[in-house]
């Protein structure tokens, strides 16, 4: 990435590339046919279009440059994403959150490449994928990847905060990808009012029988009392707002309501896992749930 980007800034350098590309045979001939019409636009005169191609690609890898930190991490590698379906192993992508101007570019980039290679790469091992906070960067295509990915044996784990965010990020259209394509639902707390509006729906009705009384239009009227079957939202968007509950979608099944049980309230979970570096103290509460 920091030799396209240096390549691209030095426009004498690029004009020789330029000029050998032209006789190469590689990509059957694409990569010259495509140097050859960049040259003719150098050679006409009009600058203000190769101009406009130069900057807006120097834009696009600037967070590349040679005194970044990304130029070293993009230099060289030494696996392949597709090793994840070979062997069990496990590949971590972390970025620094105050950073994330600059890294979510990345971020997008090396987790497309991810599911795109193993996609291609097809056998019977399955690989989970997955992407916190998957809001604050963008992967490119990624509501067409949801109706991929599960042919090919992926499963993605897509963690965000708000489902408006994602509608922002991806369009409004996708959002309807994302939840016919989703599998499982978890709703940990919501706090938008289209989101929770949106998660009522999703709930559904059911049958409730209304009591209703009548006293009648005069003081020797008898009371009457009838019984009714009316439909009621299992949830409300407020309730849904106010509730302290998981909620939990799977498949076509009922939705199911759940307590949150933290890992240190399970036996043996709780004595598994380390000190959280962020607060530099082990969790503590009483266990509720034993394995």
């Amino acid at each position: 990435m920091a030799n396209a980007l240096c390549l691209l800034s030095d426009k004498d350098a690029l004009l020789k590339a330029l000029q050998d590309a032209q006789y190469s045979a590689h990509l059957n001939g694409d990569l010259a046919r495509l140097a050859k019409d960049l040259l003719a636009k150098f050679d006409s005169g009009d600058q203000k279009q190769i101009e406009s191609f130069r900057e807006g690609a120097v834009q696009s890898l600037e967070i590349y440059s040679p005194s970044g930190k990304l130029a070293e991490c993009t230099s060289t590698c030494d696996f392949r994403f597709a090793d994840l379906k070979k062997k069990k192993m496990t590949v971590y992508l972390l970025a620094d959150p105050t950073r994330m101007a600059v890294y979510a570019s990345w971020l997008g980039l090396l987790s497309w490449c991810a599911l795109t290679e193993l996609i291609r790469f097809q056998n019977n091992r399955s690989v989970c994928f997955m992407c916190d906070e998957v809001t604050n960067f963008k992967i490119n295509d990624l509501p067409s990847l949801l109706t991929l990915a599960r042919e090919f044996k992926i499963k993605l784990w897509l963690i965000v905060q708000e489902l408006e965010q994602w509608a922002h990020v991806y369009g409004r259209e996708s959002l309807e990808t994302l939840l016919s394509q989703t599998e499982v639902k978890i709703i940990m707390g919501v706090r938008s009012y289209k989101t929770c509006q949106l998660v009522s729906d999703m709930l559904g009705e059911a049958t409730i029988k209304a009591h209703s009384h009548n006293i009648g239009r005069s003081l020797f009227d008898a009371p009457t009392r009838s019984i009714q079957d009316a439909p009621r939202r299992l949830m409300t968007a407020d309730e849904v707002r106010r509730t302290d509950d998981t909620l939990l979608f799977v498949r076509n099944h009922r939705p199911i309501r759940l307590s949150k049980i933290g890992y240190h309230e399970i036996k043996p979970w709780a004595k598994w896992v380390g000190i959280n570096p962020l607060f530099n103290k082990p969790f503590k509460g009483k266990i509720k749930l034993y394995f």
